[in-house]
């Protein structure tokens, strides 16, 4: 029993099976002298073979192909739209991306047209439907009426409810419902974080706040982006940081710095980096090669030209004697020497270098030795041995589709339902 939408593939010498499980019913793709159409579990025809090609696209609907050209079908074999499309994609938060003569739009679940097949592209990011038509950039709201034509010649994403548009190289605001909330009369501009956006103007920069008022004067070389209430700001090559008042906090006298994240920002003396916290204070000594950016409390540093890890006391986590670490969540670490293995926040190997690729899901660990693939879990056990395709690994993980063979759905019903029992979420694809 499978308790959401799980899709498998399931391939015989005769044909092709495509099973999907919703909730407890199955669907089946099938090939018949070389036409598709779809079965339920008894072998019940549910719609006929008589497509060029048909895929799974949602829970109930399905794109069916004839001589190249898409149409959308209900589970009762019904055209919800003409065969008109050259490409239908998966239903996202009940959208779909279309493609027809070599235009982009969006269709409803019923076969509404949402967005007609008139633009050169579509992005849809956060309810925002981003267009691009003749080299130029607009937007469209989560209804579809336009925010902004295509008239940008570079467009932003909406952060806090503002985006940055340039037009005739001058930057300016608009908000959601294509209000200029700041005309394009600056420079250049960068997206408004915490509630305030650095600026360009006459070569220098300042800061404005969401209503385009200037709340720092136009004297510094640089500007970054708030971050814990701090800005880095740069004058004459040197570096320091101001408040959302816009003063100086920490003197401009670094080299090179960045922004504060979980309480620390990076700095370089000397080509050395080290981190102060949010007072100025040093609380690592500039000695590292490079430090990254703290994540879940712990960064990458090099030093001598090998990786390790240090938590934000600058103590050693993971000694530097890596080619590459990387972060995971809840205090894992991959490790890479010659090939990859996973350390925990003791420092302890749990899993050994041995393996081609590993990737985080969850507390689950997807491993890669050669061209098998396998699954462990946050205790270095191995819970699904790797000699499997990353197709079979991935249907585990994912509600999407696999290729199977026969043979190995016993495993796959088996190892299911031990990846469900280890609760993890869906691995990214």
């Amino acid at each position: 029993q499978v308790d959401c939408p799980f899709f498998v593939f399931k391939l015989t010498k005769l044909r092709l099976n495509v099973i999907m499980l919703l909730g407890e019913r199955m669907y089946i793709k099938v090939k018949q002298n070389k036409k598709y159409g779809i079965t339920d579990e008894k072998n019940n025809s549910v719609i006929p073979c008589k497509y060029s090609n048909i895929e799974i696209i949602s829970e109930n609907l399905f794109a069916a192909s004839i001589k190249g050209r898409y149409a959308l079908l209900n589970i009762n074999g019904k055209s919800l739209t003409d065969f008109i499309f050259t490409k239908i994609y998966k239903f996202v938060s009940g959208k779909a991306k279309v493609e027809a003569n070599n235009k982009i739009g969006y269709i409803n679940e019923d076969g509404s047209i949402f967005i007609p097949c008139e633009y050169d592209g579509v992005h849809l990011f956060e309810n925002i439907f981003y267009t691009y038509n003749n080299g130029k950039y607009g937007a469209l709201n989560s209804l579809g009426k336009e925010i902004i034509a295509c008239v940008c010649d570079s467009m932003e994403t909406f952060q806090q409810g503002l985006s940055v548009v340039e037009i005739n190289n001058k930057f300016g605001f608009i908000n959601e419902k294509g209000e200029y909330i700041v005309e394009c009369i600056y420079d250049n501009a960068y997206s408004f974080s915490e509630g305030l956006a650095a600026v360009k103007l006459n070569d220098k920069y300042g800061v404005i706040n969401t209503n385009g008022r200037v709340v720092v004067d136009f004297i510094y070389d640089l500007i970054g982006d708030f971050s814990e209430g701090l800005a880095f700001v740069e004058l004459n090559k040197k570096r320091g940081y101001i408040n959302k008042k816009g003063k100086v906090v920490i003197p401009i006298e670094f080299n090179y710095t960045f922004k504060f994240i979980e309480g620390l920002a990076c700095f370089k003396k000397e080509d050395k980096e080290g981190c102060i916290n949010t007072k100025g204070k040093v609380v690592i000594e500039p000695k590292y090669e490079y430090i990254s950016d703290f994540q879940y409390g712990f960064a990458q540093a090099s030093l001598n030209n090998k990786m390790g890890i240090i938590d934000k006391q600058g103590k050693v986590v993971i000694p530097f004697e890596y080619k590459h670490v990387f972060i995971c969540s809840n205090g894992y670490f991959v490790i890479e020497q010659k090939n990859k293995g996973l350390a925990n926040s003791k420092g302890e190997i749990i899993i050994p270098c041995s393996y081609n690729f590993i990737y985080e899901a969850n507390n689950l660990f997807l491993v890669r030795k050669g061209k098998k693939y396998g699954i462990f879990n946050s205790q270095g056990n191995e819970i699904v041995p790797t000699k499997y395709s990353y197709e079979f690994i991935n249907a585990l993980l994912n509600e999407d589709m696999a290729l199977i063979e026969d043979s190995q759905l016993q495993d796959f019903n088996k190892y299911l339902n031990i990846v469900k029992a280890e609760n993890t979420y869906h691995f990214p694809m």
